[in-house]
């Protein structure tokens, strides 16, 4: 093997070695190194290229697990949530989409605000619908291609047969027998009068 390529797998164990050192410090000492290890593992991490990036991620960012921030890379949110799920969850805080500001949702999309969900993004982001040729919110695919919310309102894939009124409509109940019902024919629920006498 060649000096470099010494020298390259040399780094690359040492930065794979902070990083599981690293964890263990944040996670505390239930986390072994083998914990630690399938950790970066899971959060797609251990490669090359994505080891090296983390450990310098972290070196700059100390807190990266504690006070993380909304512009984190994609592999610290999985690593938090990876933590959360296998009980190391008080160690560290989960970063929330920056835009709805819910955690436990996959951040994969990064947005001038940081982070976000791919319903926060999808809701602002606005394609050409295969259908209309109109730029729209995009709510499913066909092979025709994306399809946006008005035209999948009267996608026959997405309407049903009313089992009251017999019409083809969006669906807005499922009985228990599989039939469905529309917004028209679906009941109201009907709540008592709490005004006085």
């Amino acid at each position: 093997m060649k000096p470099a390529a010494i020298r390259r797998q040399r780094e690359l164990a040492q930065a794979r070695a902070r990083l599981i050192a690293y964890l263990q410090r944040v996670a505390g000492p239930a986390l072994t190194t083998e914990d630690a290890q399938a950790a970066l593992e899971k959060a797609k991490a251990w490669n090359p290229a994505q080891a090296r990036a983390l450990d310098d991620y972290f070196t700059e960012h100390l807190n990266a697990l504690t006070e993380p921030s909304p512009h984190s890379p994609v592999q610290v949110v999985r690593l938090l949530q990876h933590l959360e799920a296998t009980g190391h969850g008080d160690a560290v805080t989960q970063l929330a989409c920056a835009r709805c500001h819910r955690t436990g949702l996959r951040l994969s999309r990064i947005t001038p605000e940081g982070r976000c969900c791919d319903w926060c993004v999808a809701r602002t982001e606005l394609r050409p619908c295969a259908r209309c040729g109109q730029n729209g919110l995009i709510v499913a695919q066909r092979e025709d291609g994306p399809v946006c919310r008005r035209c999948y309102r009267t996608d026959p894939l997405f309407l049903k047969d009313c089992a009251d009124c017999g019409r083809k409509r969006p669906p807005a109940l499922r009985r228990e027998d599989g039939t469905f019902l529309c917004s028209r024919c679906y009941p109201k629920p009907e709540h008592e009068c709490e005004a006085s006498p």
